[in-house]
């Protein structure tokens, strides 16, 4: 059966930039731990058993300064449908002009 006509969202469009190599780590099990627990309810849906372990997925979670990083060197802006982002936690008074702009 063509996964490709069932699955439309996939941890691979899913891309992050994270400052701390310990969150990286976690970000991308947290995406390999969320494609399994997909791939299971599809199973519920289509009523088959789908062959995904080992997990193959690439999580994009670069490690970087979001700040200093070109964006496009981690995925061209033709690729995005939307950005989130998570803002600073020093709150608005404490951020920088840098910051502010972003």
């Amino acid at each position: 059966m063509d996964l490709d006509g069932i699955i439309q969202v996939s941890i691979g469009q899913f891309y992050g930039i994270e400052i701390n190599d310990f969150a990286v780590t976690v970000a991308k099990t947290v995406l390999w731990i969320a494609e399994s627990q997909m791939m299971k309810e599809t199973e519920d849906v289509v009523h088959m058993s789908l062959d995904f372990l080992p997990l193959k997925s690439y999580a994009n979670i670069t490690e970087s300064n979001a700040l200093q990083l070109d964006r496009e060197s981690v995925v061209p802006k033709h690729k995005l449908n939307y950005i989130m982002g998570n803002p600073p936690f020093v709150g608005a008074r404490m951020m920088g002009s840098a910051q502010k702009t972003m």
